[in-house]
């Protein structure tokens, strides 16, 4: 077995007055946050009579005992496995079910959500009133145990649920922090949430490196999160950077802040561009739940054309090589152990050592483009469509906040493009859209319907459903 000394008690240590959460201005301290994973760590074993290998599923918001119930399941080996608490309800305990668990968190106004599995409200595992920063040193942990389960967003397919080692969270974070490093002066606003894994891996890079974590307010604007929280890092998605620069206070924030990493979907490059002409410091990076966040990103020493052009160089304890496909393959200390399925871990399906992600790229000087998803891919009259270089000539034309490109059933050619936009200024110019098009694409590229896309579609567009919905119309 390899271990090492807990993140979160070696920080408590070194910087015992440093802030490691905050929340509606109230601080917690790394000391705090650690003798409240010793007190969860003690009931869940003495009172739930939880060891090595079960799994505790939360359907509870993020807010401060998220961090020591993490390190208290790191502690006695449990599997912490989060939920999307947005889902619908029958959804929500199917996934639950599907993980057997032993003990189940709810919201402090939530219900359990499965009969006769132990259940404890987030606001009831530990009180903070109680904590004085004290706690003896917790045992080493071991790297090579099952951590976590997370969901992947079932954009590509059936949602999965993905194992992952303390190894994994653990080198993703090294890596991760050696590219763009971080430290105590820093504050990261937790705009992801703790059931995605962009989200999980800024809890562990922000022990590692003790930054300060601040939870926004519900429903609050990131600039003016940023702004009256002093904030430096954050991680968005397209869509949250596109509503951003929106702002009026844009270049206030942009002077202000020191990182925003950008994944979690294609990218544009002409969204890239504009964040940097508005003093936003972005960083494209490129990753995925199966590898436990970021694959690429780029750094601050990263040449502008690279930033605007490529998902970022490979990061430290991954590797990356594209096969003669074209498909993208890692390894390295990051990959998940596998999938929970049937009741047990299945190994993640690999060719010799490599992780085939599904995706579709170039590997040049070290650095990685993605260009596409390898099922996305369709033929329309015997020629292969990708339809992510649709959707990328199609931003860049019409300035739209979000592109998918889907195949129409066609008795002629078998499949043709349909695109669907949501414009920035809510214009349809479909007529011009096209001529431009042409002038850059050949003729069977060209979408032969433009859509707008559902107001229900969130920060990440359903391929799949919106494919769906395309058949017998």
């Amino acid at each position: 077995m390899s271990g090492i000394t807990c993140p979160l008690y070696d920080i408590s240590r070194m910087a015992p007055n440093q802030i490691g959460w905050s929340e509606g201005g109230r601080g917690f301290s790394y000391p705090v946050l650690h003798q409240a994973a010793q007190q969860i760590r003690h009931r869940m074993v003495n009172e739930f009579g939880l060891g090595p290998g079960d799994r505790v599923v939360v359907s509870a918001g993020p807010e401060w005992r998220w961090v020591p119930l993490l390190f208290a399941c790191l502690r006695i080996e449990a599997v912490l496995c989060p939920l999307n608490t947005r889902l619908p309800a029958a959804a929500l305990k199917d996934r639950a079910r599907r993980l057997d668990p032993a003990l189940q968190i709810c919201d402090d106004k939530g219900d359990p959500l499965l009969a006769g599995v132990p259940c404890v409200r987030m606001g009831d595992l530990c009180d903070a009133s109680f904590l004085d920063g004290g706690g003896a040193a917790p045992s080493p942990l071991n790297l090579e145990a099952p951590a976590t389960c997370l969901y992947t967003t079932g954009s590509m397919g059936t949602p999965r649920a993905v194992v992952h080692t303390l190894e994994a969270h653990y080198y993703s974070a090294l890596g991760a922090n050696r590219n763009l490093p971080m430290n105590q002066r820093h504050r990261y606003l937790l705009s992801l949430p703790l059931y995605h894994v962009g989200g999980m891996a800024v809890l562990f890079r922000c022990m590692l490196s003790g930054t300060c974590i601040e939870l926004p307010e519900a429903g609050r604007d990131p600039v003016d999160a940023v702004l009256e929280h002093k904030i430096t890092h954050l991680s968005l998605v397209p869509t949250q950077l596109i509503r951003m620069l929106a702002h009026p206070r844009v270049a206030e924030a942009g002077r202000q802040l020191q990182c925003v990493l950008l994944g979690g979907a294609p990218i544009p490059r002409r969204l890239v561009r504009q964040a940097l002409e508005a003093g936003i410091p972005v960083h494209p990076t490129y990753g995925m739940t199966e590898t436990a966040s970021q694959i690429c990103t780029t750094g601050k020493v990263t040449p502008i054309a690279k930033r605007l052009s490529t998902d970022g160089a490979v990061l430290d304890h991954r590797m990356v090589r594209v096969n003669t496909d074209g498909e993208i393959l890692v390894r390295g200390h990051v990959l998940a152990l596998g999938e929970w399925r049937d009741g047990a871990v299945q190994p993640l399906t690999l060719e010799n050592d490599w992780l085939p992600t599904g995706d579709l790229g170039t590997l040049e000087d070290g650095y990685l483009t993605v260009t596409g998803r390898k099922d996305n891919r369709f033929i329309s009259g015997g020629e292969n469509i990708q339809p992510e270089e649709i959707e990328r000539a199609l931003q860049e034309i019409s300035g739209a906040d979000t592109v998918v490109v889907t195949p129409k059933p066609d008795a002629e050619f078998g499949a043709r493009p349909v695109a669907w936009l949501r414009a920035s200024d809510g214009e349809f110019e479909p007529g011009v859209w096209t001529a431009r098009l042409r002038e850059i694409l050949p003729g069977y590229m060209i979408p032969v319907e433009y859509r707008p896309l559902p107001d229900d579609t969130g920060l990440k567009p359903d391929r799949a459903n919106l494919a769906r919905s395309l058949l017998g119309s």
